[in-house]
């Protein structure tokens, strides 16, 4: 079905298959006046940014030219230059947390937290047993803690050189601390 002059439309509960087409649909779609208001993010899934619309990348614009953005989210992102621009939400390799009034992590807009990568530290780790070793005049005795409690048993180490100890586990490495993802552009209306 061709592209009118007023827009485009499909009969029934068509969907055009054409790439350009659903692209100019979108982007019409989009720019209808009141389709959104401004600072709204919706998430996209084009490089193409339809009309009225920027990405949420941190940079700072016009606020004469955005007069309506900047009227509806100010310099909460970023004053830009102090005069004549400000910021946009910076959204990249980012996700949204809904904004909590009770809970001071989440309470402030444009707050930012976590991280991609983590180390544990120690007080993070679960709590759990080790098996051990125990040195006694050259010869390595095996212990494994069968009491529950996650100690030694009351195995003591004297002056005559008995040692005990157990192996070498895990390393110092940041593990993976992202959820399941998929990335799109996120862009806010103007």
């Amino acid at each position: 079905m061709p592209i009118t002059p007023g827009g485009i439309f499909y009969p029934g509960r068509e969907t055009p298959n054409d790439p350009t087409v659903w692209a100019a649909q979108m982007a019409h779609s989009m720019d209808t006046a009141g389709a959104a208001p401004p600072g709204a993010v919706v998430a996209f899934a084009s490089n193409t940014i339809p009309n009225n619309w920027l990405l949420c990348n941190g940079q700072s614009v016009s606020r004469t030219t955005y007069s309506n953005l900047f009227a509806a989210i100010g310099t909460t992102y970023g004053a830009g230059n102090g005069s004549t621009t400000f910021g946009l939400p910076d959204m990249r390799g980012r996700v949204i947390a809904g904004r909590n009034t009770g809970d001071s992590d989440f309470s402030t807009l444009n707050h930012k937290n976590g991280a991609k990568t983590h180390t544990l530290s120690i007080n993070e780790m679960p709590q759990h047993r080790h098996t051990g070793m125990y040195k006694f005049g050259g010869q390595m005795l095996t212990w494994r803690d069968t009491t529950g409690s996650g100690t030694l048993g009351g195995v003591r180490g004297s002056n005559d050189g008995e040692e005990i100890f157990t192996g070498l586990t895990g390393g110092t490495m940041a593990h993976n601390n992202l959820q399941p993802y998929i990335v799109l552009n996120w862009i806010i209306r103007t």
